[in-house]
């Protein structure tokens, strides 16, 4: 191949990317209105978040417009521009218990008996029953620490845990590390770290 062949070969691929640059840039240019900026879109949205913040700026205005209807069959709820009106009650009262505690304290103030009867299915009649066989010496936040009565001697952990069906049962633990916001409640001097609280 000689040199003139090279290069007209060349020059016929550089008219080809020539021409695919040129044909880029005309679509490029053609389409950049597109993403251009729409002032109209900003001022609706500032004005529809001004609206907003007038309607729901305080905590008076969120209580009424939204936590009391929410909370109450005897308000409704009204859309943004006032124009409608619903019902938007989220919880409805019961007078069913679905799970009844029933607690027996010792002179020491332990808690010498603890049962919990549940409704699990919601029926109205209790269908499930568990006891704690261990005393209640100190309650926390997510279970309970047994003692002997009126001692904080022999210390066991427990903590609170439901089934898949939500049954709930305790299950002893290793150590305090399991519990949270621990509290003595027998009348022992107490030990480090719980505070005397009543029940």
């Amino acid at each position: 191949m000689t040199r003139s062949n090279t290069l007209r070969k060349f020059n016929k691929i550089l008219r080809r990317s020539e021409a695919w640059t040129v044909i880029l840039l005309l679509a490029c240019t053609l389409t950049g209105n597109a993403h251009a900026w729409d002032e109209t879109a900003y001022n609706d949205g500032k004005t529809l978040g001004a609206e907003m913040d007038t309607k729901l700026g305080s905590t008076d205005a969120v209580k009424e417009r939204i936590s009391n209807p929410m909370t109450s069959e005897d308000t409704s709820m009204r859309t943004m521009n006032d124009q409608k009106t619903f019902g938007s009650q989220i919880s409805a009262p019961s007078s069913k218990a679905f799970l009844e505690i029933l607690i027996q304290p010792s002179g020491t103030g332990d808690i010498t008996s603890l049962s919990l009867r549940q409704d699990t299915n919601f029926d109205g009649t209790p269908d499930y029953g568990y006891s704690v066989s261990s005393p209640v010496s100190g309650i926390c936040s997510n279970g309970f620490i047994s003692a002997n009565p009126g001692t904080w001697n022999q210390k066991r952990f427990y903590t609170w845990k439901a089934d898949a069906d939500g049954k709930l049962s305790a299950s002893e633990a290793p150590s305090m590390l399991s519990l949270a916001g621990c509290y003595c409640i027998n009348s022992t001097d107490l030990p480090l770290g719980l505070a005397p609280r009543s029940i």
